[in-house]
């Protein structure tokens, strides 16, 4: 279904440009009705007639689960909002600085190695819920093989962004022409913040199977306050460069609470702030 909702929406998008329709509302609303449509269009086969059995019904509701979901969804709201926060606010940053041609580079450099990030997502989500499952049975012996998994993947994700960089001029050329000039600085921190953003989801991804979130939500928050100010002060001496530059130095430490967080947890030596 998330195909095809993609799909459709290259198809609109596709449609809009052959038309000659330059109209952003036209994309936005591409972009947010073709995955909905796929939705509604699936309801009758999936919940239905092959899942009725996990249909939702008002007769499953069990109001003494609500507080403890609310607060786990608060948190991870939480996280989401500071996220967003922290890369988001680079573009408008970036606008107010500099100029809005300049939010270009940025995006396109982000666009090139967010490939990895998505082939990383698609592999590792799966085990969030896996991990829940095998903690509340104290398999750990599974979770132990499950993250040395995923660090074989890191290692390959890593040659994957070196490559990427090496080559990022001819596929820059392929892909925009010389329409746009994306600086080699920008090029190489953009691997690096994506490198630093993928080993720490390794992890966060385990921890959130864990329920575990008092601590990402503290270094993200931090990193979202020190993230402003430390933008502006490199951006100075190093233009948007500097502020991918800062978006690595913020999210450095998160990524290291988390592995030690995790490791406490799998030797059983968490205590205190490490265990919520």
């Amino acid at each position: 279904m998330v195909v095809g909702g993609q799909t459709l929406t290259l198809l609109c998008i596709f449609i809009l440009k052959v038309c000659e329709i330059h109209s952003l509302m036209l994309v936005a609303v591409a972009y947010t009705l073709s995955p909905f449509l796929v939705y509604v269009a699936a309801w009758p086969v999936t919940f239905h007639k092959k899942y009725r059995h996990i249909r939702p019904s008002l007769s499953c509701f069990n109001k003494s689960t609500v507080a403890e979901l609310f607060q786990i969804g608060i948190k991870f709201f939480i996280l989401q909002i500071a996220g967003i926060a922290l890369f988001a606010s680079s573009n408008i940053m970036i606008s107010h600085f500099f100029s809005p041609e300049m939010v270009t580079p940025y995006q396109v450099a982000y666009r090139y190695f967010s490939f990895t990030m998505m082939i990383f997502t698609i592999i590792a989500v799966p085990f969030w819920s896996a991990t829940t499952d095998a903690y509340e049975r104290k398999d750990y012996q599974w979770i132990s093989k499950s993250i040395n998994s995923l660090h074989r993947i890191l290692f390959l994700l890593a040659f994957c962004l070196v490559l990427m960089v090496i080559i990022s001029g001819p596929v820059y050329h392929l892909w925009i022409r010389d329409r746009v000039a994306i600086p080699l600085s920008i090029t190489v921190c953009m691997a690096l913040y994506m490198m630093i953003i993928i080993y720490s989801l390794c992890y966060s991804y385990f921890l959130n199977g864990f329920g575990k979130l008092h601590l990402q939500i503290i270094c993200t928050l931090m990193a979202a306050v020190i993230y402003f100010p430390l933008a502006w002060l490199l951006s100075r001496y190093f233009d948007v460069t500097g502020m991918l530059m800062a978006l690595c130095l913020v999210n450095i430490p998160g990524a290291i609470v988390n592995q030690l967080q995790f490791n406490r947890i799998m030797t059983g030596k968490a205590q205190g702030i490490w265990i919520k």
